[in-house]
């Protein structure tokens, strides 16, 4: 009997222990499907809804990528301005008074490419340099500037005597003009070194000397036609070509802006236009550095991407 009573007992207790063991596998199933659907749900909902903390972190990036562009965006615009600088040093010391000058600047040759690859604080830093050296270029440049002015002054430097101006009336910078360097012979239809600029310019276009100086010399045959050379100090000469007419005589001295000619289709000549040149200790410059009495650092920038078109020279 005693025995009987054991193995029911054993039987509801197994029940029982059956009972519990699907009960909590069902919760552990439940939990497990309320886990997945609430990661599924979050998954797909989440987007829509930013917690505070990432608003702050979002709007931080927004705010780090505009200054990130403003650095970019400043730190051409300092290169933009040390190439100037270098164009004015060009003019001033090795073309100008035909000195070397007393410093190099820094090179940085980074593309715009590598710059956007940057990270804020890389920029940063580099724009930081870039703007430190700038202030040292720039206080050195002025000192020697300071110093050369103070001797030009006590020397009496005559600045009307240096080519500074356009030969022509060109105003609104609309003339057609090739520049000086590697262009083709209009003839030979090979390259050759133009040693000077092209105006094409109707036949009878007045003419006007570039400086003060005295008129060395006059020619009216040879290749360059009816050609006008005028002596300046400081061991500059201009020399204007393709001349239809000189109306200055020789060893007449000049102002500049003064009429010395009317241009032609003089010489070996494609179609009407003057020639120009500029030399120091008779080497050829490049005249287009020589317009700064006349035209805004802009303006001779716009001449010369218009110029660069033109490769085949007039004459």
């Amino acid at each position: 009997m005693k025995f009987h009573k054991y193995k029911v007992y054993s039987k509801l207790i197994s029940k029982r222990i059956s009972k519990h063991k699907e009960s909590i596998t069902n919760y552990v199933a439940f939990f497990i499907f309320v886990l997945i659907g609430a990661v599924i749900l979050n998954y797909f909902i989440s987007p829509f809804f930013i917690t505070p903390l990432e608003r702050a972190v979002l709007s931080s990036n927004t705010q780090l990528k505009r200054e990130h562009d403003k650095l970019s965006k400043a730190y051409n615009e300092i290169e933009e301005v040390v190439r100037d600088i270098k164009q004015r040093d060009k003019i001033i010391y090795e073309q100008l008074f035909g000195l070397e000058r007393p410093y190099t600047y820094i090179e940085d040759n980074s593309s715009k490419e590598q710059l956007k690859n940057l990270t804020f604080i890389e920029l940063f830093t580099k724009l930081e340099n870039a703007n430190s050296n700038l202030v040292k270029e720039i206080d050195t440049t002025s000192a020697i500037l300071k110093s050369a002015i103070k001797g030009i002054t006590d020397k009496k430097f005559d600045f009307k005597a240096i080519p500074s101006i356009q030969p022509i009336s060109n105003k609104n910078l609309e003339i057609n003009i090739v520049p000086a360097g590697m262009c083709i012979n209009p003839f030979l239809k090979s390259f050759y070194l133009h040693k000077g600029i092209d105006y094409s310019l109707p036949e009878g276009s007045k003419v006007f000397a570039t400086a003060d100086g005295t008129v060395s010399s006059f020619m009216s045959n040879g290749s360059e036609g009816g050609t006008v050379t005028i002596r300046h100090k400081y061991f500059f000469t201009t020399s204007y070509a393709n001349l239809s007419i000189c109306s200055v005589a020789i060893g007449r001295k000049v102002k500049r802006g003064q009429l010395i000619g009317y241009s032609g289709n003089t010489g070996t000549s494609f179609l009407p236009h003057l020639h120009y040149e500029i030399k120091y200790k008779g080497r050829n410059l490049d005249p287009f550095d020589f317009f700064y009495g006349e035209l805004t650092v802009d303006e001779m920038k716009t001449l010369r991407v218009k110029s660069a078109q033109n490769i085949q020279s007039f004459d």
